[in-house]
């Protein structure tokens, strides 16, 4: 993700402490309560504040959604986690940088507008694991003298910090903003969301909102640069709200909606379950379903979704190893033209290899809905690619095929790739060991 915004400074979030007023406020709450909800829904109500904010969400879920193999969030938690890392320009324009000065407002009720996505983001950090470390965050202030030895401190907004001392620090940003400042930070719970993070290289962990920290020490100038040393501390009062842990093993969101499926690790039993609860009753538009104890045996009930489905748009299946029979018995539902619904379809690290792919590539030539192919994490090799690939140049639907991390290796694949991509005027793109290959090529 990261040669997205190549020309924006991607690490402002890293020096927006200089905006903490360190001092004691009303707690945060209020947002506890409210539904978990997919991250368009939660975005809703803060379009007047970040008027392209549905803009940001459509492309972080679209990548989210593609790239998606994590045991420990759904793809709106993890999305939610990105949008904040993303930066805006100008950087003051950032949901990062707008959220954290609400926060970090006196006046409480400005944060309402926020609460269906703090909800959504501090509940996908709450499921991470928690860092103890010392990470590093550097600032720029005109006065730091509320930074004095054995001073306890609050910092309102979230904390961007690094594993990484260079990462934190930039010349050209503290000499026009005021005196270089180096937090050396002793964290007790940290987030490590450097994997979920927009830029991925700057080894990020994240402090929560209401960080109680202890000032440790301040080192004189050095390398034009005070070094001031925190240890995080436990507050005695309850300053962030804590969210229930869901422990449900079906999330019922809206109907018609996105349904992410996680934390337990699902059985072809349950799958009759969700059948029920998910696509028949709730009629989900999104259905996100992992889980490696579920056998090519569930593939016949994940074919019976797709049987009598008339709402489900789209389909992730990620870590569920199906193998080549699953491959074959979806391939046969969405060959047979009574499927018309299904427009997206990801079989993420399922076991795939040349067999199952080869019945994917019969299906491709009789369906007429499928626009999205992502089939990342699987060992798929030449035979498989190539067979493939030839079947898909006569397609006119398809619009996007995904082929990362699979065991392709001889230059003819890549021969018959670039070959589809000039013959198939409908497919815009194609992904391969993390490089795109496009008619611009």
């Amino acid at each position: 993700m990261e040669n997205a915004s190549d020309h924006i400074d991607t690490k402002y979030r890293f020096y927006d402490a200089s905006g903490e007023l360190c001092i004691w406020l009303t707690p945060i709450e209020g947002f506890a309560k409210k539904p978990l909800v997919p991250l368009e829904e939660a975005v809703e109500p803060i379009i007047p504040i970040i008027p392209d904010i549905q803009m940001k969400v459509d492309k972080i879920k679209k990548q989210a959604a593609a790239m998606y193999h994590d045991n420990n969030l759904s793809i709106d938690e993890s999305a939610a986690i990105t949008l904040y890392t993303m930066e805006w320009d100008p950087y003051t324009n950032s949901l990062y940088y707008i959220l954290n000065s609400t926060l970090r407002d006196e006046d409480r009720t400005s944060l309402k507008p926020w609460f269906l996505y703090l909800k959504l983001i501090i509940t996908a950090l709450s499921r991470l694991p928690t860092i103890s470390r010392i990470v590093y965050r550097g600032i720029a202030l005109c006065d730091y003298r509320k930074y004095q030895q054995r001073n306890s401190i609050i910092w309102w907004g979230f904390s961007s910090c690094s594993t990484n001392k260079n990462v934190s620090v930039n010349e050209n940003f503290f000499h026009e903003n005021g005196e270089p400042i180096l937090f050396i930070i002793d964290c007790i719970t940290g987030k490590d969301i450097s994997k979920y993070s927009f830029f991925q290289k700057e080894n990020e962990i994240l402090l929560l909102p209401a960080t109680t920290l202890e000032v440790v020490k301040c080192d004189c100038k050095k390398n034009n640069c005070i070094a001031i040393h925190l240890k995080e501390i436990k507050s005695p009062y309850q300053l962030l709200e804590s969210v229930p842990i869901e422990t449900q093993k079906i999330i019922r969101l809206h109907d018609r909606s996105l349904a992410c499926l996680f934390r337990k690790r699902f059985t072809d039993n349950d799958l009759e379950t969700i059948d029920q609860e998910v696509v028949i009753k709730k009629q989900c538009r999104v259905l996100s379903l992992r889980g490696r104890e579920i056998t090519p045996q569930g593939a016949i009930i994940i074919g019976k979704f797709l049987e009598k489905n008339h709402t489900l748009e789209e389909l992730y299946l990620n870590g569920i190893q199906i193998g080549n029979l699953g491959a074959e018995i979806l391939a046969e539902r969405l060959s047979n033209g009574t499927n018309s619904y299904l427009k997206r379809l990801c079989l993420n690290d399922t076991g795939i290899t040349n067999e199952g792919v080869e019945h994917l590539a019969i299906m491709l030539t009789k369906n007429k809905s499928l626009t999205h192919l992502w089939l990342p994490n699987n060992p798929i090799r030449d035979r498989g690619i190539q067979c493939l690939a030839r079947k898909l140049i006569n397609n006119n639907t398809l619009q996007k095929l995904s082929l990362e991390w699979n065991k392709f290796t001889r230059c003819e694949t890549v021969d018959i790739l670039i070959e589809l991509i000039e013959k198939n005027q409908t497919l815009q793109q194609v992904d391969i060991y993390g490089r795109d290959l496009s008619r611009s090529d």
